[in-house]
């Protein structure tokens, strides 16, 4: 006991250091367990030289490089004793030869030099370097059993001794500068000064004892009013009150009851009290309740809410109530958050106001379980949920029917205590250091600290300069928050391996800022890594491919895959956290170079724009050439149907005729074409009338095939020879119609017609009316 009271008197409430050692081998990856020096380069990578080559050693992996057939090397043996390193560039002694390691390139070249001239040349001592301290402040050592790592591990935090595992429920300071805690498993009440000496452990008969002593109620909440007497609310032993004497003990009374029998709560969370003395309990299983006359000793007077008809009903079951300097009370219930405004009257004449989550409306509260309430020195409002994170109040008006929320995430926070702008919420893993002016929040948690700390909900004491005593479920700790925002060293990324279409793996990168993918290359893996080799496992990344892209979390993950990447240049960028969780700040920038293939290249976009336009001249050509094409056969095929008119007017006239000799007013047909056309005009001419004309008659006629004919009819009119007797038919009923009062029947067979319906059909196909409706629309 006598040295457990003298460890808690010399307790010091800041930072302790614990030296951390650690051994690597085989089985972490070393290539040889028997190591023969160390180094560090300028980027901060360990090298090791070993029996079986030279190790790299980034603070995750050991990566081995060697000399290899064919590489260019008279190096033959891995057997390395000796390192040294020289700007990006590694000596190495093998037997009494001196070989050049390029860190760049990862390859072994001879130097033609033995080793005593190289030490010579570049002033290094004979005896190899076993142990370094590094710019982190490691210390590293070598030696025939692998690498041994040392160095002093930072403890954020300071655990009080107790003598079990029990969780701490609430943590008071008295008006004497006395420092409570209570314990809810082994029900004990710890009374330490303002230094944190234990004064003893308060007993059932409110004596302090030295000794381990149980109270016999676990306390979950202690308040002293303003007369000085202390009120411990326990579940589920209800009230207890107590006065103390002057010899340092104290009078514990038990108050199951008031004065009228009324029962008092057997489950109180917090206490709290107003400016007319009346007492707030805030109670799990008697809703919340009323001490009207806390200062009569005999006859305590309780009011219990669940009579009011204001009170929702669904808020039967309330942790914790705040009265602020204006009066307005807040009652954070397991079914919302109640507010009401507090006077001098009956506490009857209360009205609250609720505040819930809300399905529709996503600026109400984040979650309806409600635990604490916190003000700033600025009078901003903070409502911490169960599950649902901090929720800060922005409206104004406290006493408004709805209040406008801001969510920040969804945690669970217990509690929440203000330090000068930083408001630090209390989880069950971990602090949030929440910046109120920023909106912006780091979590601390074993990934810092290195330890799996289970935080209970007893809400933290301040100790003043960034220290608080924060309940966990097996004791209380004392925490420093100045050490835990210290940024601290700022680790350098470096890039250690590249894998490019999943076949080359290049570990030699860590001086490269820029890679090449060459035209058929479009996938690649980095590896990278932020040198701290202090629980560096735990560090967490982050990247964007692009100044202006969004930042892509990758958590704890060291590699970024980039697949299907067009030709061009990139920026890729990278950052790290510190071990304290916030971003390191320490963006380091990689330029990726895609070239293109030649079908991607500027000229070959060049080509192809030349091509495409080739092409679209080529279309309108081809389409205005068709047109051209297709307007002067309309006008020869038009020009020959009236030559075949004119011959109908000279035959009227009984005028032996012939086509031969007869010249169209277009150029384009050549003499053996207009030959051809007279002789078949004239056979046309000739046998019109006849119905059993036929274009095997017609290319016998002119000397022609029929497919010939066919052929050279299309070219010169456009159509088929077929098609043109049918065309010349219509085009001299149309003119018998018009010119003569010839009935349709005659004119029909006139134009070689045997049937005159199949002629009113064709005639009606063509010009869309019958011949009868075609005579009366033209004829003059």
């Amino acid at each position: 006991m006598c040295v457990f009271c003298l460890f808690l008197a010399i307790l010091e409430i800041r930072g302790q250091a614990s030296l951390n050692v650690r051994r690597f081998g085989e089985f972490d990856g070393l290539s040889h367990h028997h190591c023969t020096s160390i180094a560090q380069d300028g980027d901060g990578m360990i090298w090791i030289g070993t029996w079986n080559g030279l190790d790299r050693f980034d603070g995750y992996d050991f990566v081995t490089f060697k000399s290899h057939a064919g590489d260019g090397s008279s190096l033959g043996y891995d057997r390395i004793t000796d390192i040294h390193i020289i700007g990006s560039s590694i000596l190495c002694k093998v037997e009494d030869e001196c070989f050049l390691f390029n860190i760049k390139t990862g390859k072994f070249s001879d130097t033609k030099m033995t080793w005593n001239q190289t030490l010579r040349k570049y002033r290094f001592s004979e005896v190899p370097v076993k142990s370094i301290v590094d710019r982190y402040g490691i210390r590293w050592t070598v030696d025939s059993k692998g690498v041994k790592q040392e160095y002093q591990k930072l403890s954020y935090f300071t655990r009080i001794p107790q003598k079990t595992n029990s969780q701490v429920r609430c943590i008071y300071k008295d008006k004497k500068r006395r420092i409570w805690i209570t314990n809810r498993e082994d029900s004990t009440i710890r009374i330490f000064d303002e230094h944190l000496n234990l004064k003893g452990y308060l007993g059932r008969d409110g004596s302090l004892h030295h000794r381990y002593t149980c109270f016999g109620a676990a306390i979950y909440c202690i308040y002293q009013d303003a007369k000085g007497i202390f009120w411990l609310g326990s579940k589920p032993r209800g009230l207890f009150r107590l006065q103390e004497n002057q010899g340092g003990g104290f009078v514990v009374e038990h108050i199951a009851q008031d004065v009228y029998g009324h029962k008092m709560a057997d489950e109180i969370y917090s206490i709290c009290q107003d400016r007319w003395g009346r007492l707030w309990l805030s109670t799990m299983d008697k809703t919340l309740c009323c001490i009207l006359n806390p200062d009569n000793e005999r006859r305590i007077i309780l009011n219990q809410f669940r009579e009011f008809t204001n009170l929702p009903q669904i808020c039967r079951s309330v942790r914790y109530t705040y009265i602020t300097a204006k009066d307005i009370m807040f009652v954070c219930t397991t079914r919302g958050l109640l507010v009401s405004k507090l006077t001098k009257t009956s506490p009857y004449r209360l009205r609250f106001k609720i505040h819930q989550c809300e399905s529709g409306r996503f600026s109400s509260l984040n979650n309806s379980a409600t635990m604490y309430i916190t003000e700033t020195p600025c009078h901003h409002m903070f409502v911490c949920t169960e599950g649902g994170g901090i929720n800060r109040i922005l409206t104004k008006n406290l006493l408004a029917n709805r209040f406008e929320f801001l969510h920040y995430d969804e945690s669970y926070v217990s509690s929440a205590i203000d330090a000068h702008g930083v408001l630090w919420l209390i989880g069950t893993k971990g602090l949030t250091a929440l910046d109120i002016h920023k909106n912006t929040f780091v979590t601390y948690n074993n990934d810092v600290w290195d330890d799996r700390l289970l935080f209970s909900d007893a809400p933290p004491l301040s100790l003043g300069n960034g220290r608080y005593i924060v309940g966990l479920m097996d004791g209380a700790a004392i925490f420093n928050t100045n050490l835990l925002r210290q940024k601290g060293h700022i680790p350098k990324i470096v890039l250690t391996s590249t894998l490019i279409e999943n076949k080359v793996l290049n570990y030699a990168v860590s001086k490269s800022d820029t890679i090449v993918l060459d035209q058929y290359q479009r996938n690649i893996k980095l590896t990278f890594v932020a040198l701290n080799y202090k629980n560096c496992e735990n560090l967490e990344y982050r990247f964007r491919l692009g100044e202006k892209q969004q930042w892509n979390s990758l958590h704890r993950e060291r590699s970024v895959t980039l697949l299907n990447l067009s030709p061009g240049t990139y920026r890729l960028y990278i950052e790290s956290k510190l071990l304290n969780g916030e971003w390191a700040g320490n963006i380091r920038t990689f330029t990726l170079i895609v070239i293109p293939t030649i079908w991607q290249t500027g000229v070959a976009k060049a080509m192809y724009i030349l091509l495409a336009l080739i092409l679209i001249f080529s279309a309108f050509y081809i389409y205005f050439y068709i047109r051209e094409m297709q307007r002067k056969q309309n006008e020869t095929l038009k020009a020959y149907l009236r030559l075949l008119e004119e011959r109908n007017v000279v035959s009227n006239g009984n005028e032996s005729t012939s086509f031969q000799g007869i010249h169209l007013l277009n150029d384009s047909l050549s003499k053996e074409e207009e030959a051809l056309m007279n002789r078949i005009m004239d056979y046309i001419d000739q046998n019109l009338a006849e119905s059993d004309i036929n274009v095997t008659d017609l290319a016998t006629v002119v000397g022609v095939s029929r497919s010939g004919l066919n052929r050279k009819m299309k070219s010169i009119i456009g159509i088929t020879p077929k098609e043109f007797i049918n065309r010349a038919r219509m085009h001299k009923a149309c003119n018998l119609l018009v010119s003569t009062h010839s009935a349709v029947k005659e004119i029909a067979y006139a134009c070689g017609f045997a049937d005159q319906n199949y002629f009113g059909k064709s005639f009606r196909a063509t010009y869309g009316m019958s011949p009868s409706e075609y005579r009366q629309k033209y004829k003059k």
